[in-house]
């Protein structure tokens, strides 16, 4: 007893004094030093006007501009907790004097200010960049903006950039831990070495994943990655624009510091991690060919690895259930967004491996496979969550279609283990993730509003009869009727492709007495829960948001199609339907569908790409009627009222899908991609003074169509 106690104490030293070596050496190579900082996921801190004016100093104010009344005017900002801070931005309008000499002075902790911790800048008008060299904690901020008197200037705000290396240190420290602690284990616990019934190895659970050794699985990934590839070759080999990527391109540097705010707001906390290695590697922005390329591939390793959960034998069957998986045309618009493909890569990628591992929990009943499939889960929900439906109607197929009649042969004692264990894995790897949420936002309150993440909302409408209004009008809008990603007439001809193969075969085994009546029963209500059941599967999160649903939303709709064609299969199989007629109606039924996919998918670049052509040919005519104004400068402000006249690709338009960047936030930035030029957006005050010159200005392209006020263009679209 005395020796188990010691080897336990030995085992705990060994843990904690490693885990304190680990932190040491990573504080040390991130920092140079020895740092204790709690993490932050949001990328930045803003200080409003009316906060930033309260700390004001030989300052004469009036509404939100300032002027100095001596030689020395400054304002004091005192933060709520000392930080390590990466750089400030400070935005500057109607300064008084071309270029303003200041100065930002620092002080750690309750320190006062001194001579020695300060930073030169040329104020100018707009976006004022401060980049803090000093890693120490900062409390207190002094902004000296001019030294001459009667300087006048508006600051609309502060943004302050934490440094990140604290999240680096943190995720760094908790992954090497984790590999540290199972390590230490093992070492002071081996396993065992007798023989053990289904004993899976960690080489073998790695190799199923990556289907070694399976022939026929890598063929048929080879074959379903190929014909996919073509499907989506216009979105990879032209250069195309949404909404997002004129911002994005112009920010170009996505990591945590550009863009935590939003990995934060939205939960996607390992994406906020990818953005990061990507750029510590220098391949950010991730677009194409790279991007789409990851993301068809590990669509289909997941699509493979579907077929061999079902048990799916038959090559030509597996392939086209991948292909109508991989070649949805709902993830198009995953292509729309050219940084996009290479995360949701990583999250499909994490989602395949939580299914496998999950699988592998059935067949030897370790507990640290479990776990492991419940931590890919999650990492997948966190990089991005609109692929976690997806798995949920394969398990609802394995679940709820009889035994008799299922691709999935499976005895009754097998039932528990092969068919609940992996469903009870995957919802609570929801939970850990829906409580991870709940505990992140509470530490670092999200910075925008993002109704896809309030997992309880669903809950409080489940009795709201509006709410299940507008869930009937997105199925049918999506799904029912035809748009961009979508053929209503299609989905008609499968739905009374399978409900006819069901009638047929409750007439023939109800007519005969081949089976009994409660087996038909059961036929029935899994059919009718597949299909209808199905449907609401297939909205995904955005059953969450359904006023704010988007194409991309509907990830599962591939399987969706697969799966009834799958039951369909069997249906008519049970009806002893001679194989050459069963084969060729499924076969043309497959064919109709991916005929269809393609041309939608084309479809959809195509005008994507018109899309653009117009939108830079129009910018192209704007602005060459602004550069002849007097008053023109490379840095002036823009304000863009109004729609642009785009004929017949309006009703292309669909949600996020194929809008018009010229009359979205990123207007602005949609001129600087075009033109080169830094345009610049204007504030809420310079907005409301321009919309009160509107009515005595024209609509494009009259002449009377742009005006220039105090530096500021006003441009009215029609």
């Amino acid at each position: 007893m005395e020796k188990q106690a010691f080897k336990v104490f030995r085992f705990l030293s060994f843990l904690i004094l490693g885990f304190i070596v680990i932190y040491c050496g990573l504080s040390f190579v991130i920092f140079g030093k020895f740092v204790l900082e709690q993490p932050r996921v949001t990328n930045e801190i803003n200080i409003s006007t009316n906060q930033l004016y309260s700390g004001l100093k030989d300052f004469d104010r009036k509404e939100n501009t300032i002027t100095s009344n001596s030689t020395d005017p400054w304002i004091t900002l005192t933060l709520e907790k000392a930080l390590s801070i990466k750089e400030i931005y400070i935005e500057v309008s109607k300064l008084s004097t071309n270029i303003s000499k200041a100065q930002i002075y620092y002080a750690n902790n309750d320190e006062e200010f001194s001579a020695e911790k300060y930073y030169n800048i040329d104020l100018i008008e707009g976006s004022n960049r401060v980049e803090i060299s000093d890693s120490s904690k900062i409390k207190s901020l002094r902004l000296d903006l001019t030294d001459t008197k009667g300087v006048s200037v508006s600051i609309s705000g502060v943004k302050i950039i934490p440094q990140t290396g604290a999240l680096i240190l943190w995720t760094l420290f908790i992954v090497t831990s984790i590999i540290y602690g199972w390590i230490v284990y093992r070492a002071f616990y081996p396993r065992s070495v007798g023989p053990k019934k289904n004993n899976i190895t960690n080489h073998q659970i790695f190799k199923d994943i990556l289907l070694y050794q399976d022939t026929s699985g890598l063929k048929l990934l080879g074959i379903s990655f190929s014909i996919t590839l073509l499907y989506y070759l216009p979105y990879i080999t032209n250069t195309l624009y949404s909404i997002d990527d004129y911002y994005l391109n112009q920010l170009y540097n996505i990591n945590i510091q550009t863009l935590g705010y939003n990995f934060n707001s939205t939960g996607r906390y390992m994406e906020s991690v990818l953005a990061e290695i990507f750029y510590k590697i220098n391949i950010q922005p991730l677009t194409k060919p790279l991007g789409p390329l990851l993301f068809i591939a590990s669509m289909s390793l997941l699509g493979v690895h579907f077929t061999r959960i079902l048990k799916i034998n038959s090559f030509k069957i597996a392939l086209g259930f991948v292909l109508l998986f991989t070649t949805n045309p709902f993830l198009a618009e995953i292509f729309h967004y050219s940084i996009i493909p290479a995360y949701s890569a990583f999250a499909v990628l994490a989602l395949c491996i939580g299914v496998v591992l999950g699988e592998a929990y059935t067949r030897d009943r370790k507990i640290y496979l479990a776990i492991l499939s419940i931590l890919a889960y999650v990492i997948s929900l966190t990089i991005y969550q609109i692929f976690f439906p997806v798995v949920f109607l394969i398990f609802l197929y394995k679940l709820i279609v009889p035994d008799f009649m299922s691709a999935t042969k499976l005895n009754q004692t097998e039932r528990y283990s092969k068919r609940l264990v992996p469903v009870i894995i995957y919802i609570s790897s929801f939970i850990v993730y829906t409580v991870i949420l709940k505990v992140s936002f509470y530490i670092w309150p999200p910075t925008l509003e993002y109704s896809g993440n309030n997992i309880s909302e669903i809950l409080s409408n489940i009795m709201n009869i509006e709410y299940w209004h507008k869930i009937y009008g997105n199925i049918q809008i999506y799904i029912m009727k035809d748009n961009p990603f979508n053929s209503g007439i299609i989905n008609w001809i499968l739905w009374i492709f399978s409900f006819g193969s069901l009638v047929l075969f409750i007439i023939k085994k109800g007519a005969a007495i081949e089976i009994p009546a409660k087996k038909i029963g059961h036929v029935f209500i899994a059919f009718m829960l597949i299909t209808i059941l199905g449907l609401f599967v297939c909205l995904g999160f955005s059953m969450l948001r359904p006023v704010e649903i988007s194409s991309r939303s509907l990830t599962a709709f591939g399987i969706y199609q697969s799966i009834l064609l799958l039951i369909t299969l069997n249906l008519l199989a049970s009806i002893n339907t001679k194989p050459f007629i069963k084969k060729s109606l499924i076969s043309l039924m497959v064919l109709l569908i991916l005929f269809g996919n393609m041309g939608r998918i084309g479809r959809t670049s195509m005008d994507q790409y018109r899309l653009n052509t117009l939108e830079k040919s129009l910018v192209t005519r704007i602005v060459s009627r602004l550069e002849i104004n007097p008053e023109f400068s490379p840095n002036a402000k823009l304000v863009i009222v109004g729609s642009p006249a785009i004929g017949n690709i309006a009703q292309t338009t669909w949600g996020d899908y194929n809008v018009p960047a010229i009359q979205q936030f990123s207007k602005v930035f949609l001129f600087n991609e075009i033109t080169g030029y830094n345009f610049t957006m204007p504030n809420a005050e310079e907005i409301e003074k321009a919309n009160t010159y509107l009515e005595s200005m024209e609509s494009w392209p009259s002449t009377q169509s742009i005006k220039s006020i105090d530096g500021i263009f006003i441009i009215k679209l029609p």
